[in-house]
């Protein structure tokens, strides 16, 4: 059903020992730094020492790198200059800490309690051993059946700023799905956030028993929540990859000549609230990025998609997660929609759960878009607003529902009440406008009443409530307070 997917079944291994939080002064988001920091130096020292920058670590295999990390960023830190990492010393470390030093993350272990140590370093030693290969940390709902990942763990409890950077792994592993990524393949995301998306199109390539030689390529503005993403890749094992932190509009990725840098896939769920202050409309007017000229509109999910949409390869596809209002609203948004129907191939567009994102709970839209155009091509679109087991505070969606959806764009099968397929004639006929009720019609009928039966029902009450009326005047009338 689900073809060459990869699988979501995780491992029935026991939820590792998280750290929890310590004193006030100490945030969730310095526990994760911590960890992540402390994780990326153990596996570059042992790979380091094995004189082989590739997968080393195995199952079972007990090493002292992951025994004392603590003990063993102290020794390295007293090697060289107050953590400065150069590429002589380690060339993975200086990537991975480029914005971060060895030092910055050993004073804010030198704030955690006795307790907190110990269950840091059980959980480095644990996960690094044990658990790197598969690259599965914690289980989000078991109830889903779908494994979480470690920065799922994090940013679910960190304030709602933080959760902007980061996808669900179960969306991301929807995403990855949708658009099959395979060997040798150029995958890029221009708001990669902690690089969820990025891992999951890598991890779905590993699972088919495929050399990893996929080249993942991101941007993100945040310096903090870069290095995160650079970490999170790195202690997964992903060599091939550059996060930027930069701006994706004004800074794009570009070759030895300049020109754009081009790629088979492109995936993303669209910030919420992107900061439009360096987009300068007299620059970018020139730009052959952004035909509609979506940089003039206050929403700015139109510019990120046109630019997907231009630096996308003649056989290339993208899946890109966006609001509703983008399905209809007008402007430079309805101008897109038109350029995405007549000249690209819009292949699906989904309507996911409410709350199933950390940064919104408003119900999301998934666009499936094709480089080529074909216009005899149907648009499948799919109602999947209603399929989500209900959480605190965020719902999820459940590996039924993900192979499902797999199932149905794969095979563009339409379900009653679930899925429709529509020509491009019908959606110009509603005027571009993408919003899935319009096409699939998702509500259940009504079931007819029988009116006769309802007002025999009605009397037969009413008779009982006149009989209740007077038994209780009765009683009264006998305790001498008669109405």
């Amino acid at each position: 059903m689900t073809g060459n997917h990869p699988d979501t079944q995780s491992d029935p291994s026991p939820l590792l020992s998280i750290p929890k939080l310590g004193p006030r002064s100490l945030r969730r988001a310095d526990i994760r730094d911590i960890t992540f920091g402390l994780l990326s130096f153990c596996i570059a020292e042992y790979n380091e020492n094995a004189q082989a920058h590739t997968y080393p670590i195995h199952k079972n295999s007990e090493n002292v790198l992951f025994s004392d990390p603590l003990g063993l960023l102290s020794g390295y830190r007293n090697r060289v200059c107050h953590g400065t990492i150069s590429n002589d010393d380690n060339p993975d470390l200086s990537s991975v800490f480029e914005f971060d030093s060895l030092l910055h993350i050993e004073k804010k272990i030198d704030n955690l309690s006795d307790t907190l140590k110990k269950s840091l370093q059980r959980t480095v030693h644990t996960w690094s051993v044990n658990h790197l290969q598969k690259g599965v940390f914690y289980q989000t709902q078991k109830d889903t059946g779908i494994p979480g990942d470690f920065s799922d763990y994090f940013f679910y409890q960190e304030t709602k700023r933080e959760q902007n950077h980061c996808t669900p792994f179960a969306i991301n592993q929807l995403l990855a799905g949708l658009l099959s990524p395979d060997k040798g393949m150029h995958i890029y995301d221009p708001a990669c956030g902690s690089g969820g998306s990025l891992l999951a199109c890598a991890m779905s390539v590993r699972a088919q028993n495929k050399n990893d030689e996929v080249y993942l390529y991101g941007h993100e503005t945040n310096m903090g929540i870069t290095s995160l993403a650079r970490k999170n890749l790195y202690i997964h094992g992903i060599g091939n990859s550059r996060i930027a932190m930069s701006d994706a509009v004004t800074c794009p990725f570009t070759d030895n000549d300049k020109n754009y840098c081009l790629f088979d896939l492109c995936i993303s769920e669209l910030p919420r609230a992107p900061d439009m202050s360096l987009w300068k409309p007299a620059t970018l007017r020139k730009d052959p990025r952004f035909p509609c000229r979506t940089y003039r509109s206050k929403r700015g999910e139109g510019t990120f998609i046109e630019q997907m949409m231009y630096l996308l390869k003649p056989e290339g596809k993208m899946a890109v997660i966006t609001t509703p209002e983008f399905l209809y609203c007008s402007g430079s948004e309805k101008e897109l929609r038109e350029k995405i129907i007549n000249d690209f191939h819009l292949i699906s567009v989904i309507y996911l759960p409410e709350k199933i994102l950390f940064s919104s709970h408003e119900s999301p839209a998934l666009l499936i878009i094709g480089k080529e155009h074909k216009s005899q091509e149907k648009t499948l679109f799919i109602d999947a607003s209603r399929h989500y087991i209900p959480g605190y505070g965020r719902n999820c969606i459940t590996r039924e529902t993900i192979e499902t959806i797999w199932a149905l764009v794969k095979e563009k099968k339409e379900r009653e009440g679930l899925s429709s397929c529509i020509s491009t004639d019908m959606i110009q006929e509603e005027d571009f406008r993408l919003t899935v009720s319009r096409y699939v019609d998702s509500f259940s009928p009504e079931k007819l009443v029988n009116v006769r039966s309802v007002l025999l029902q009605l009397q037969t009450l009413e008779g009982e409530r006149k009989d209740s009326g007077r038994e209780i005047d009765r009683y009264l009338e006998m305790t001498g307070y008669s109405t």
